[in-house]
């Protein structure tokens, strides 16, 4: 698979369009006299509707989901000091995924033109570019403050010069925001970030949102299951908590097919019954209890150790 050794450029290239993007939008918007803060929220938007949603892989997301993930967690599946840890993933980790998916595809006759004509050296470049989006996304969300002030900053001054494509990829926060400060220095500037209180809940969402982001589709898909099957003294406030965790599950196959046949309410109704496999289910339930150890998600975890006793 020599085509992944391109990889860097595919990742690089786009990050180019995106760059020109954020700036062409915010350059617009401050011309019609719209605020940063208002602006910065079009941004979000419009990124979404032109980048996320016209992805190929958007309409059956749930089965590529696992892939992002995948490449989320690259430095933990391989040394990235003795190697390219992310050809690895794309090479030894998601084509193994890509080609059950296609096989789930052709077995279930779903976007029959995707599955017969979708090869991985044409697939690789999209599953990138999808985890691309996903961060740039969280990045315009203020999933890094830093960052924020410094498009801020570009806003005000209308230079953006300094806005790097290294910004939107960079793995190290920490190397992004040593860049940053050097800006405002430059610009002799004073970097303000937000309350230490406001920065807390800004550091607690993003906890959660790291939290949200390990949890497959199978995890999610369980977590509504508790909400919307089981008897388990869940209290509806937590219900509520499991339920935005679920989010970003985008198979809307239910509105088409009749739920006897739909896999995505036959895996929500039956649960840990869905497999039928007791140590692989005792499997997730462990790996899921760890996920949401920090969320104090304390009736859910009682549920979930319940069911594990009783498989």
């Amino acid at each position: 698979m020599d085509y992944l050794k391109e990889h860097i450029k595919i990742t690089s290239n786009e990050c180019e369009i995106i760059k020109r993007f954020i700036i062409d939008n915010l350059i617009l918007d401050k011309s019609k006299g719209r605020t940063f803060e208002k602006s910065m929220s079009n941004l979000q938007n419009l990124f979404y509707e032109k980048f996320t949603n016209q992805s190929i892989l958007n309409k059956h997301i749930t089965y590529f989901e696992p892939m992002c993930n995948d490449l989320i967690h690259h430095i933990n599946y391989y040394d990235s000091s003795k190697c390219d840890s992310i050809l690895k993933t794309l090479e030894f980790e998601i084509h193994d995924k890509f080609l059950s998916v296609i096989e789930t595809f052709r077995t279930y006759n779903i976007n029959p033109d995707f599955s017969e004509n979708m090869s991985y050296e044409k697939f690789y470049p999209e599953i990138l570019k999808y985890f691309l989006y996903k961060r740039v996304y969280n990045r315009l969300d203020n999933s890094i403050p830093h960052l924020t002030e410094a498009i801020k900053l570009f806003f005000e001054i209308d230079n953006y010069s300094d806005l790097r494509t290294s910004f939107l990829i960079d793995e190290s926060e920490k190397v992004t925001i040593l860049k940053i400060n050097n800006i405002f220095k430059k610009h002799n500037r004073k970097l303000v970030l937000p309350k230490k209180e406001n920065q807390e809940i800004t550091n607690k969402l993003n906890e959660i949102e790291n939290i949200s982001s390990l949890l497959t589709i199978g995890d999610k898909l369980l977590l509504l299951h508790l909400c919307l099957k089981e008897k388990t003294g869940i209290p509806m406030s937590e219900q509520i908590k499991l339920i935005l965790l679920s989010q970003k599950i985008s198979d809307y196959s239910i509105f088409y097919e009749d739920s006897n046949i739909n896999k995505l309410y036959n895996r929500i109704n039956k649960g840990f019954n869905y497999l039928n496999r007791k140590e692989f289910n005792i499997d997730i339930i462990n790996k899921l209890l760890m996920k949401i150890e920090n969320l104090g998600l304390t009736k859910t975890k009682e549920a979930l150790i319940s069911i594990k006793t009783h498989l």
